[in-house]
């Protein structure tokens, strides 16, 4: 896949958007012409039905990424992970006490820590925290249980370094942070100890795709349920969709930690994470859940594009902050008195 190939669906997104717009007005309350169109853009790209075309857009994404902060204010390395490749996001000006653990979204199919760079490094600047990026195995030549067990790995591995379970913040986006939530899962049942929290963005906890969401916010969001199906189908392999081992939101829930999750008020997923929510609530995990009115997936992916979804960024990086700094504070040795 290239440039070449997206201009077709390029250009009639854009032409579609501005004739709905002069003869209807803005798709969603608040929504500029430049952010209704850059999600059209988004949602234009065509259907990946097979291996082949999942691996074409895996190479665009990987040219077309952007590098994010300076040098100067993070920087990056590259390090084996308990066997699995992954990379260390350092801000020059932080703590390296305090550690992020990032899965990255992609529908376990796509995405990459260089994909991620520009979104990791921000997340290392603003929080002043070490950001750990894996670059786990990727569908359809690798389906489950291949992402869980590398993330386990690399939790293993982090461990092992001398990095104490209550000064890391579990994260990750859409996919990753659906893997997040298996791998809190998988760590709970296994009785090993857990990071102090997560910091959830959209996480695909259901690959059924059957809330009611997935239809009333198809023209606002610029996922599509069909080739949500598709990825999701390369993921679980011979698993069924519903099953709790691809689809968390199904798993027992007890005895998680305390979860922040982010959600946009007309995406795809909104419906399932609140479901995710109520069923953690129900098994006694301290649960945030935040609703981004008017946002689509992932909205702090849209923060260079309008205030509210800048603001929705900064909520998350505070409930990182915040998390930390309770894990370290609820760790650290009680003095003497006197």
């Amino acid at each position: 896949m290239n440039a070449l190939q997206l201009l077709p669906g390029l250009c009639k997104a854009v032409a579609r958007t501005l004739v709905r717009r002069v003869r209807h007005g803005a798709l969603r309350p608040g929504w500029t012409y430049a952010f209704e169109t850059t999600v059209a853009c988004m949602g234009s790209v065509p259907l990946m039905p097979d291996a082949a075309s999942t691996r074409g857009l895996r190479g665009f994404l990987e040219k077309t990424a952007s590098s994010g902060p300076s040098s100067d204010v993070v920087t990056h390395t590259r390090v084996d992970a308990g066997g699995v490749p992954a990379s260390w996001v350092t801000p020059v000006k932080g703590s390296g006490e305090k550690v992020i653990l990032f899965l990255h979204g992609g529908a376990y199919v796509v995405g990459s820590a260089k994909q991620y760079q520009a979104f990791c490094g921000e997340l290392a600047r603003d929080s002043g925290m070490r950001v750990l990026v894996p670059d786990y195995r990727l569908a359809p030549e690798h389906p489950y249980p291949a992402a869980l067990e590398d993330a386990l790995a690399v939790w293993r591995w982090l461990r092992s370094t001398g990095v104490e379970p209550s000064r890391v913040v579990l994260a990750g986006d859409s996919a990753g942070g659906g893997l997040a939530v298996a791998l809190l899962v998988a760590l709970a049942e296994a009785g090993e100890p857990m990071p102090v929290g997560a910091v959830l963005l959209s996480p695909w906890v259901d690959l059924a795709c059957e809330s009611r969401s997935h239809e009333e916010n198809a023209a606002y969001d610029y996922l599509n349920r069909p080739q949500l199906l598709t990825w999701a189908r390369f993921y679980a392999g011979a698993l069924e969709l519903k099953d709790p081992r691809v689809s968390p939101l199904h798993a027992s829930l007890r005895g998680l930690p305390p979860l922040y999750l982010q959600v946009g008020g007309v995406e795809l997923f909104r419906d399932e994470v609140c479901q995710l929510a109520e069923r953690a609530r129900a098994a006694g995990v301290p649960v945030e859940l935040d609703v981004c009115a008017e946002l689509p997936h992932v909205p702090s992916s849209m923060r260079g594009m309008t205030p509210t979804a800048r603001e929705a960024h900064a909520r998350s990086i505070a409930a990182l902050v915040r998390m930390a700094k309770e894990g370290a504070a609820a760790s650290a040795p009680v003095k003497a008195a006197g």
